[in-house]
Protein backbone atom coordinates (compact mmCIF):
# COMPACT_ATOMS: atom_id res chain seq x y z
CA UNK A 1 0.00 0.00 0.00
CA UNK A 2 1.36 3.39 -0.96
CA UNK A 3 1.67 5.81 1.92
CA UNK A 4 2.21 9.53 1.85
CA UNK A 5 3.95 11.66 4.41
CA UNK A 6 1.51 13.90 6.28
CA UNK A 7 3.23 17.17 7.14
CA UNK A 8 2.45 18.84 10.45
CA UNK A 9 3.40 22.27 9.14
CA UNK A 10 0.45 24.28 7.82
CA UNK A 11 2.50 25.45 4.83
CA UNK A 12 3.51 21.96 3.73
CA UNK A 13 0.09 20.51 4.51
CA UNK A 14 -1.41 23.08 2.17
CA UNK A 15 1.11 22.12 -0.50
CA UNK A 16 0.30 18.43 -0.09
CA UNK A 17 -3.43 19.07 -0.39
CA UNK A 18 -2.81 21.07 -3.55
CA UNK A 19 -0.91 18.13 -5.06
CA UNK A 20 -3.75 15.81 -4.04
CA UNK A 21 -6.22 18.06 -5.86
CA UNK A 22 -4.10 18.18 -8.99
CA UNK A 23 -2.83 14.63 -9.28
CA UNK A 24 -4.92 12.58 -6.84
CA UNK A 25 -3.94 10.90 -3.60
CA UNK A 26 -2.33 8.08 -5.59
CA UNK A 27 -0.04 10.53 -7.39
CA UNK A 28 3.14 8.68 -6.36
CA UNK A 29 2.23 5.63 -8.41
CA UNK A 30 0.41 3.24 -6.14
CA UNK A 31 -0.21 -0.33 -7.13
CA UNK A 32 -3.95 0.10 -7.11
CA UNK A 33 -4.29 -2.08 -4.02
CA UNK A 34 -4.99 0.96 -1.85
CA UNK A 35 -8.32 1.88 -3.49
CA UNK A 36 -10.65 2.88 -0.65
CA UNK A 37 -13.86 0.89 -0.47
CA UNK A 38 -14.72 1.31 3.24
CA UNK A 39 -15.89 4.66 4.63
CA UNK A 40 -14.37 3.71 8.00
CA UNK A 41 -10.94 3.82 6.35
CA UNK A 42 -8.77 6.17 8.48
CA UNK A 43 -7.89 8.17 5.38
CA UNK A 44 -11.51 9.18 4.74
CA UNK A 45 -12.77 12.47 6.20
CA UNK A 46 -15.50 11.56 8.68
CA UNK A 47 -16.89 15.09 8.74
CA UNK A 48 -17.37 14.95 4.98
CA UNK A 49 -19.11 11.61 5.42
CA UNK A 50 -21.55 13.21 7.84
CA UNK A 51 -22.35 16.04 5.46
CA UNK A 52 -19.60 18.61 4.98
CA UNK A 53 -16.01 19.24 6.03
CA UNK A 54 -15.87 22.71 7.66
CA UNK A 55 -12.17 22.96 6.83
CA UNK A 56 -12.13 22.00 3.16
CA UNK A 57 -15.24 23.99 2.28
CA UNK A 58 -13.47 27.28 3.04
CA UNK A 59 -10.50 26.44 0.87
CA UNK A 60 -9.26 29.45 -1.14
CA UNK A 61 -11.40 31.90 0.83
CA UNK A 62 -10.34 34.46 3.41
CA UNK A 63 -11.77 32.18 6.11
CA UNK A 64 -9.41 29.33 5.27
CA UNK A 65 -7.54 28.40 8.43
CA UNK A 66 -6.10 24.91 8.22
CA UNK A 67 -6.41 21.95 5.86
CA UNK A 68 -8.46 18.90 6.72
CA UNK A 69 -6.27 16.36 8.54
CA UNK A 70 -7.73 13.49 6.50
CA UNK A 71 -6.09 12.40 3.28
CA UNK A 72 -9.36 11.93 1.36
CA UNK A 73 -11.55 15.02 1.63
CA UNK A 74 -14.18 15.47 0.47
CA UNK A 75 -15.10 11.82 0.59
CA UNK A 76 -16.06 10.06 -2.66
CA UNK A 77 -19.82 10.17 -3.34
CA UNK A 78 -20.07 6.36 -3.38
CA UNK A 79 -18.67 6.12 0.16
CA UNK A 80 -21.10 8.74 1.46
CA UNK A 81 -24.01 6.93 -0.20
CA UNK A 82 -22.95 3.70 1.48
CA UNK A 83 -22.55 5.49 4.81
CA UNK A 84 -26.04 6.99 4.60
CA UNK A 85 -27.48 3.61 3.65
CA UNK A 86 -25.82 1.89 6.61
CA UNK A 87 -26.66 4.70 9.00
CA UNK A 88 -30.35 4.79 8.26
CA UNK A 89 -32.28 7.07 10.60
CA UNK A 90 -29.93 6.61 13.55
CA UNK A 91 -27.27 9.33 14.00
CA UNK A 92 -23.68 8.18 14.41
CA UNK A 93 -20.65 9.52 16.22
CA UNK A 94 -19.57 11.11 12.97
CA UNK A 95 -22.83 13.08 12.83
CA UNK A 96 -22.43 14.06 16.48
CA UNK A 97 -18.90 15.38 15.99
CA UNK A 98 -19.86 17.40 12.92
CA UNK A 99 -22.90 18.83 14.69
CA UNK A 100 -20.84 20.10 17.61
CA UNK A 101 -18.25 21.67 15.31
CA UNK A 102 -20.93 23.39 13.23
CA UNK A 103 -22.76 24.50 16.36
CA UNK A 104 -19.65 26.33 17.57
CA UNK A 105 -18.78 27.77 14.15
CA UNK A 106 -22.28 29.09 13.44
CA UNK A 107 -22.64 30.49 16.96
CA UNK A 108 -19.46 32.50 16.38
CA UNK A 109 -20.72 33.63 12.97
CA UNK A 110 -24.07 34.72 14.41
CA UNK A 111 -22.32 36.75 17.12
CA UNK A 112 -20.30 38.51 14.44
CA UNK A 113 -23.47 39.24 12.48
CA UNK A 114 -25.15 40.67 15.59
CA UNK A 115 -22.09 42.83 16.32
CA UNK A 116 -21.98 44.19 12.75
CA UNK A 117 -25.66 45.05 12.98
CA UNK A 118 -25.17 46.85 16.29
CA UNK A 119 -22.34 48.91 14.78
CA UNK A 120 -24.53 49.74 11.79
CA UNK A 121 -27.43 50.76 14.00
CA UNK A 122 -25.27 52.85 16.33
CA UNK A 123 -23.70 54.67 13.38
CA UNK A 124 -27.15 55.28 11.91
CA UNK A 125 -28.24 56.77 15.23
CA UNK A 126 -25.29 59.18 15.12
CA UNK A 127 -26.70 60.77 11.99
CA UNK A 128 -29.69 61.96 13.98
CA UNK A 129 -27.28 63.98 16.15
CA UNK A 130 -26.11 66.09 13.19
CA UNK A 131 -26.42 69.81 14.15
CA UNK A 132 -28.57 70.72 11.14
CA UNK A 133 -31.00 67.87 11.79
CA UNK A 134 -31.20 68.66 15.49
CA UNK A 135 -31.96 72.29 14.64
CA UNK A 136 -34.83 71.16 12.41
CA UNK A 137 -36.13 68.88 15.18
CA UNK A 138 -36.14 71.80 17.63
CA UNK A 139 -38.01 74.03 15.16
CA UNK A 140 -40.61 71.33 14.55
CA UNK A 141 -41.13 70.76 18.28
CA UNK A 142 -41.48 74.52 18.87
CA UNK A 143 -44.08 74.93 16.11
CA UNK A 144 -46.09 71.95 17.34
CA UNK A 145 -46.15 73.43 20.85
CA UNK A 146 -47.28 76.82 19.46
CA UNK A 147 -49.99 75.05 17.50
CA UNK A 148 -51.16 73.29 20.66
CA UNK A 149 -51.32 76.55 22.60
CA UNK A 150 -53.18 78.26 19.77
CA UNK A 151 -55.69 75.42 19.75
CA UNK A 152 -56.23 75.79 23.49
CA UNK A 153 -56.96 79.50 22.90
CA UNK A 154 -59.44 78.62 20.11
CA UNK A 155 -57.17 80.24 17.51
CA UNK A 156 -57.82 77.51 14.97
CA UNK A 157 -56.43 79.35 11.93
CA UNK A 158 -53.19 80.14 13.75
CA UNK A 159 -52.91 76.55 15.02
CA UNK A 160 -53.27 75.19 11.50
CA UNK A 161 -50.69 77.68 10.19
CA UNK A 162 -48.18 76.48 12.78
CA UNK A 163 -48.83 72.87 11.76
CA UNK A 164 -48.30 73.75 8.10
CA UNK A 165 -44.95 75.34 8.98
CA UNK A 166 -43.98 72.28 11.02
CA UNK A 167 -44.82 70.00 8.09
CA UNK A 168 -42.74 72.15 5.73
CA UNK A 169 -39.72 71.97 8.04
CA UNK A 170 -40.23 68.22 8.44
CA UNK A 171 -39.99 67.86 4.67
CA UNK A 172 -36.85 70.01 4.67
CA UNK A 173 -35.38 67.80 7.37
CA UNK A 174 -36.05 64.66 5.33
CA UNK A 175 -34.35 66.22 2.31
CA UNK A 176 -31.37 67.29 4.42
CA UNK A 177 -31.02 63.82 5.95
CA UNK A 178 -30.97 62.28 2.48
CA UNK A 179 -28.32 64.78 1.35
CA UNK A 180 -26.11 63.96 4.32
CA UNK A 181 -26.36 60.26 3.61
CA UNK A 182 -25.69 60.77 -0.09
CA UNK A 183 -22.58 62.84 0.65
CA UNK A 184 -21.25 59.97 2.70
CA UNK A 185 -21.34 61.61 6.11
CA UNK A 186 -23.18 58.51 7.27
CA UNK A 187 -21.01 56.13 5.24
CA UNK A 188 -20.49 53.60 8.06
CA UNK A 189 -24.21 53.15 8.70
CA UNK A 190 -25.05 52.53 5.04
CA UNK A 191 -24.06 48.89 5.03
CA UNK A 192 -25.75 45.56 4.42
CA UNK A 193 -24.92 42.74 6.82
CA UNK A 194 -25.28 39.30 5.26
CA UNK A 195 -27.14 37.08 7.72
CA UNK A 196 -25.74 33.95 6.12
CA UNK A 197 -21.98 34.46 5.89
CA UNK A 198 -21.24 37.55 8.09
CA UNK A 199 -20.07 39.67 5.14
CA UNK A 200 -20.52 43.44 5.34
CA UNK A 201 -21.32 45.21 2.07
CA UNK A 202 -21.61 48.96 1.52
CA UNK A 203 -25.03 50.05 0.32
CA UNK A 204 -23.35 52.03 -2.45
CA UNK A 205 -21.91 48.75 -3.77
CA UNK A 206 -25.08 46.69 -3.34
CA UNK A 207 -26.32 46.85 -6.93
CA UNK A 208 -23.10 45.61 -8.42
CA UNK A 209 -21.87 43.30 -5.70
CA UNK A 210 -24.86 41.41 -4.31
CA UNK A 211 -25.12 38.97 -7.20
CA UNK A 212 -21.37 38.43 -7.08
CA UNK A 213 -21.49 38.02 -3.31
CA UNK A 214 -24.26 35.42 -3.31
CA UNK A 215 -22.38 33.42 -5.93
CA UNK A 216 -19.14 33.65 -3.95
CA UNK A 217 -17.45 30.68 -2.27
CA UNK A 218 -17.72 32.05 1.26
CA UNK A 219 -21.47 32.66 0.99
CA UNK A 220 -22.09 29.25 -0.59
CA UNK A 221 -19.93 27.60 2.07
CA UNK A 222 -21.96 29.10 4.90
CA UNK A 223 -25.19 28.14 3.15
CA UNK A 224 -23.98 24.54 3.04
CA UNK A 225 -22.89 24.62 6.70
CA UNK A 226 -26.24 26.01 7.84
CA UNK A 227 -28.19 23.54 5.71
CA UNK A 228 -26.18 20.60 7.06
CA UNK A 229 -26.54 21.86 10.62
CA UNK A 230 -30.32 22.07 10.29
CA UNK A 231 -30.46 18.59 8.78
CA UNK A 232 -28.48 17.17 11.70
CA UNK A 233 -30.64 19.04 14.18
CA UNK A 234 -33.81 17.68 12.57
CA UNK A 235 -32.34 14.19 13.01
CA UNK A 236 -32.48 14.75 16.77
CA UNK A 237 -28.81 15.51 17.43
CA UNK A 238 -27.93 17.98 20.17
CA UNK A 239 -24.69 19.41 21.46
CA UNK A 240 -23.77 17.07 24.31
CA UNK A 241 -21.83 19.84 26.01
CA UNK A 242 -25.09 21.68 26.45
CA UNK A 243 -27.28 18.67 27.11
CA UNK A 244 -27.29 19.07 30.90
CA UNK A 245 -28.39 22.69 30.62
CA UNK A 246 -31.07 21.77 28.11
CA UNK A 247 -32.38 19.07 30.45
CA UNK A 248 -32.65 21.67 33.20
CA UNK A 249 -34.65 23.82 30.81
CA UNK A 250 -36.97 20.89 30.20
CA UNK A 251 -35.91 20.20 26.64
CA UNK A 252 -35.94 16.75 25.15
CA UNK A 253 -32.65 15.01 24.51
CA UNK A 254 -31.63 13.39 21.26
CA UNK A 255 -32.33 9.84 20.21
CA UNK A 256 -29.75 7.09 20.40
CA UNK A 257 -26.39 7.73 18.77
CA UNK A 258 -24.91 4.66 17.13
CA UNK A 259 -21.15 4.23 17.17
CA UNK A 260 -19.63 3.01 13.93
CA UNK A 261 -16.00 3.46 14.78
CA UNK A 262 -14.19 5.66 17.32
CA UNK A 263 -13.00 8.89 15.73
CA UNK A 264 -9.29 9.50 15.62
CA UNK A 265 -7.97 12.19 17.90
Amino acid sequence: MTTHRKYSSFKYAQFEKMLDDWFGTDRNGGSGLDVITDYNDPRVCKLSLAGVCPFTIFKNTRLERQPCRYEVCPCPPNLREKYLLDRGDTPTTYDQQLYEILDAMLATADKKIAFSKSVRNSEAAKLQEHPELKKKDAQIADLIEKSRQAGINNEIAKAMAYLDQAELIREQRTTKEFELMKRGEDKESRIHVCEVCTAVIKQSDMEGRMEEHVAGRQHKAYLKLRETFENLKSAGIINKRRSSRKRREGRKGSGPVRRLQPLEE
